[in-house]
């Protein structure tokens, strides 16, 4: 048993060692992505897209950030209004810095953000942090150019209240990372655990969704095995139901550069629900201000041990009095609907000035 340890250590050294070579090629020699290939052919197709279907506008969305070069190869060819859409940051994106880039490719992916974004007539993003990244890039005011909008939920997925269970929840739903797990929140709840009985007998940390090997044995190692309960991946619709039952809704922001950018997708999922949210990560980042204006939750610092267990254990207390749920709720200004018709008037407003 012992003799073969070394030999899997030696095996994963080398495919960890084989695809850290393989992110330095990929992420040095095709620029700006790995999609680059797909940049003829697909420049052709469009071209013949807009000659059969004679569009009005054209949108992009990225990464991949190739699909803006299509997009300016269209609006420098039949200048058309083009409205080019940036999930993440180009430059700073964390993927594509996951290894150290040439400086001449990197020069050159600066030089490719600048033309797209000068170009563009209209510019689109997820969040405030990062407008005004894309904003502080390019020359002329950026009040006329830049808009937020951000992910949503759809209304018809809205459930009712599924009740109580008999456990109290602390839930997070989706894959869990080591770099995004904050183990404060362990130390947090250990406490409340080894502190008060009837808490302990109550409470149960529960994750669905995929868990690092790494982080699943700190949780063991953490919490005693009836506090915890691990369950796979389950789709979107059979979550829904779930995610209405009364319990605390764990989100967590990763551990990484510009984390003030990053607004997870779950947290729209999270804000119908009346449940209260428990936020992890940075408290001036955008994730922390849609919680704070919709008044669903806090956001703690990474380190704050004493306000994670606090809050715990004032919402153990509301669910003790069945008051920890408030009812579905709505939001309007993060329903797809209206998110949709916000760019479609965005759209509209655009073709006016050609």
């Amino acid at each position: 048993m012992n003799s073969a340890n070394p030999k899997r250590r030696v095996v994963k050294d080398r495919y960890q060692l084989l695809q850290k070579l393989g992110e330095y090629i990929r992420l040095n020699l095709f620029i700006p992505d790995s999609r680059i290939g797909w940049f003829r052919n697909a420049c052709q197709m469009a071209e013949r897209a807009i000659q059969q279907e004679n569009p009005a506008v054209v949108f992009t969305s990225a990464p991949p950030f190739t699909t803006h070069l299509i997009g300016l190869r269209i609006r420098k060819r039949f200048g058309l209004p083009w409205i080019a859409d940036f999930r993440d940051p180009w430059l700073e994106n964390l993927h594509y810095n996951t290894v150290p880039r040439f400086p001449i490719v990197k020069k050159i992916n600066r030089l490719m953000e600048r033309k797209v974004l000068q170009s563009a007539d209209r510019l689109t993003c997820v969040g405030q942090h990062l407008k005004d990244l894309l904003a502080s890039k390019i020359t002329f005011p950026p009040e006329s150019k830049c808009y937020v909008i951000t992910n949503g939920y759809d209304r018809n997925d809205r459930q009712t209240n599924c009740g109580d269970s008999n456990r109290f929840h602390l839930s997070y739903f989706g894959t869990i990372y080591p770099r995004r797990f904050p183990i404060t929140l362990l130390g947090a709840v250990k406490e409340l655990l080894d502190n008060n009985l009837e808490f302990s007998k109550d409470f149960k940390f529960r994750v669905v969704g995929h868990i690092s090997p790494e982080v699943q044995r700190q949780i063991l190692k953490t919490m005693p095995e009836n506090n915890v309960s691990l369950e796979s991946y389950v789709s979107h619709q059979a979550l829904l139901p779930i995610l209405y039952e009364s319990q605390i809704l764990l989100l967590t922001v990763d551990e990484v550069p510009m984390r003030e950018h990053i607004i997870t997708g779950k947290l729209f999922d999270y804000l119908p629900t009346g449940n209260p949210i428990l936020g992890v990560g940075p408290v001036a980042g955008d994730a922390s201000r849609i919680i704070q204006e919709t008044n669903t939750g806090v956001m703690f610092h990474d380190e704050d041990a004493a306000g994670i267990k606090q809050f715990v254990f004032n919402k153990y207390h509301e669910w003790k009095n069945k008051t920890l749920n408030t009812g579905v709720r709505e939001f309007p200004d993060f329903e797809r609907e209206n998110l949709t018709k916000r760019l479609a008037d965005l759209f509209n407003d655009l073709l006016g000035m050609f």
